[in-house]
């Protein structure tokens, strides 16, 4: 089973990998294509990993990780209906 510091660390690679996927369409895509490219990742990587994300909620309530609270609310209200 993974422990509070694997969502931690997920939470962290989660937010970098979606500010270089716009980096990204920034420098060699077009425009257009920002949108669906960061619908893809944000499904992928936060949608699908709802559960394991938010399971650990209460542990960082716990321990008071502000930084870490605050990362999970920004990545979980990334999600769309």
């Amino acid at each position: 089973m993974k422990n509070n510091g694997d969502v931690k660390e997920y939470m962290k690679n989660v937010e970098m990998r979606l500010t270089k996927e716009d980096i990204r369409v920034q420098l060699v895509l077009f425009g257009c294509t920002r949108r669906p490219s960061i619908d893809c990742l944000e499904k992928i990587m936060i949608t699908n990993q709802i559960d394991f994300i938010q399971s650990y909620f209460g542990q960082l309530l716990e321990k008071k990780s502000d930084d870490d609270l605050l990362r999970m609310f920004r990545l979980c209200s990334r999600i769309r209906d």
